[in-house]
């Protein structure tokens, strides 16, 4: 196992604060306002901003590279830990990292088949 292990978790985590920490700022932010403006006021309307904003945190939760990890999903890297999304990135030979919850996968290209998706 290489040493890239906590270099890649740190991008991964990198990408996704980068993805999601300014919504949940947003909605901090948003919260916190509505809670120092309405002190007084109607309690249900903080309840239903509360019950929200903890939509929103879960919906992010499942965005998180390293729950997908957990979930069975795994990362593929060039040797040079460029991230790969199509077949066309790589050749026969070439050396790959598979990232997955509880390690690494060091494995060679040894074919390669294109596939089209029916998703677009």
């Amino acid at each position: 196992m290489s040493n890239n292990g906590p270099l890649l978790q740190k991008q991964m985590i990198k990408e996704y604060r980068v993805l999601i920490t300014p919504n949940i700022i947003n909605a901090a932010l948003y919260e916190k306002n509505i809670v120092c403006r309405n002190t007084n006021a109607d309690g249900q309307k903080i309840k239903e901003k509360r019950h929200r904003l903890s939509l929103y945190l879960e919906r992010f939760n499942g965005l998180s590279p390293l729950r997908k990890l957990n979930q069975g999903y795994s990362y593929v890297s060039d040797e040079k830990g460029k991230t790969l999304t199509s077949v066309s990135q790589v050749k026969k030979g070439d050396g790959l990292m598979v990232y997955v919850t509880d390690g690494e996968i060091t494995a060679t290209v040894q074919n390669t088949r294109r596939k089209v998706r029916e998703d677009g």
